[in-house]
Formats: C-alpha cells, structure tokens, sequence
C-alpha cells in the first residue's frame, strides 16, 4: 500500500509493519500504528532524528522482500505482516491555468513566497504544500498567514 491509500490504523493492529521511507508520511503514519503494532521499522536513507517508542526501529534500505519478511542492506532480517511505501509524491498544478505563473521545478512549486503565497498573484495561497520541516506545524502557520493576510 502506499501512503496515498493510507486512511486507518485498525489494520495493522499487533502486526509487524515496513515503512518504507521516512520524511512527512512516513513519520505521520508510524506515530499512529505504533499506538497499535506489535512493531514498526521504518527503513530510510537517512538517519531520523528524535526518539521512539520501544516498538519503533529505524533500519536502513531495503535490499531484498522474502516470503514473509525482508532484509534490510545491515544484514538484518525481519518478519513483516505489512508493508506501508510512504516515498513521496510528485507535485503537479496541471489544474491551474497558465496565467496564474504557478509551476512545478525540480518537484517544488514556484515562484512561491515562503512557499505559501504566489507571488505573481499575491491573493492565491497554497496552504498544505509540505517542503521541510514539521508539517503539522508548517500547516497550522500557513493557515495563520492565511488568516492574517484576509484580514489586513
């Protein structure tokens, strides 16, 4: 499953779950099922930063799936009941019209201002465009943006 088709957590209750990759969705999703899993790995390429609950484990790629488990590029392998791809998305405004100037360049929508506010037409916000950071947080404050511009 990827994580565009990811909606509850009732599934993976007491299973052994892959995350298979670990920015935006892939943290959001592991910090629900671990409420419920019996384990989750996260595998990414990079390091992730913070603590985890005891049944969270951060491992490295994955090299090869098996018949009911994978192995990761450490040597480690691990029994899975459930695979979760959370390996991005790729943006697209083919929806908006030319003469708005938004456009999408090396995945990033541009020309944006704080990556929130067009700045060819300053009244068009984008509210909910992950780029780094906290996304969570990064959406409570573009909506704030949002608020204070209509109130101005």
């Amino acid at each position: 499953m990827h994580s565009h088709t990811f909606r509850v957590i009732d599934p993976y209750k007491e299973q052994s779950v892959l995350i298979v990759g670990g920015q935006h969705s892939g943290q959001d999703i592991c910090g629900l099922i671990c409420r419920i899993a019996k384990h989750v790995y996260v595998s990414s390429r990079e390091v992730l930063q913070g603590v985890f609950p005891p049944n969270v484990s951060q491992k490295t790629e994955v090299t090869k799936f098996t018949e009911d488990g994978v192995v990761f590029g450490d040597g480690s392998v691990e029994h899975i009941d459930s695979v979760i791809y959370c390996t991005g998305y790729f943006y697209t405004c083919s929806f908006l019209t030319e003469s708005c100037g938004v456009r999408v360049e090396n995945n990033g929508v541009a020309p944006l201002y704080k990556q929130i506010v067009n700045i060819e037409h300053p009244t068009m916000f984008f509210i909910g465009l992950p780029y780094l950071g906290a996304s969570n947080i990064t959406f409570d404050l573009q909506v704030s943006a949002y608020i204070l511009k209509l109130m101005i």
